[in-house]
């Protein structure tokens, strides 16, 4: 695990990449790029939701780089990402090449995580 208990009564946390293979880094990267979206619209309209969808998915990158509970990550994920769809299309829906971009990226990153979910759950990880 990356968390170890410092000698003055913190922890640390070291980040575990070693164990990230492709899939992970495809999922970080789509999750960066779909983070980035709802910032940049955070930052020109200073709607929180757009705040939040963004630190969310950065969120998820850390606890995977850090390796904490990546299968629960996979998990979240999931709904996590789909209601960023869901919550396009009900307030907006209207496909620009933004909104493509970040959809399609959207649809994957759903896929990847279904994928590392079951993959890691073959393997024997737990879920917590």
């Amino acid at each position: 695990m990356a968390q170890q208990e410092h000698a003055r009564g913190g922890f640390d946390f070291d980040l575990e990449t070693e164990t990230l293979g492709a899939p992970h880094w495809a999922a970080i990267g789509l999750a960066s790029l779909t983070g980035l979206v709802p910032l940049s619209l955070f930052a020109t309209q200073e709607l929180r939701p757009f705040l939040l969808a963004g630190l969310g998915f950065f969120g998820l990158i850390g606890l995977v780089l850090l390796g904490l509970y990546r299968r629960l990550v996979y998990l979240a994920g999931i709904p996590f990402t789909f209601a960023q769809i869901a919550g396009w299309y009900v307030l907006d829906g209207n496909v620009t090449a933004l909104a493509a971009v970040d959809k399609v990226a959207q649809v994957l990153l759903i896929a990847l995580f279904a994928y590392l979910f079951v993959r890691d759950g073959r393997a024997g990880r737990p879920l917590f």
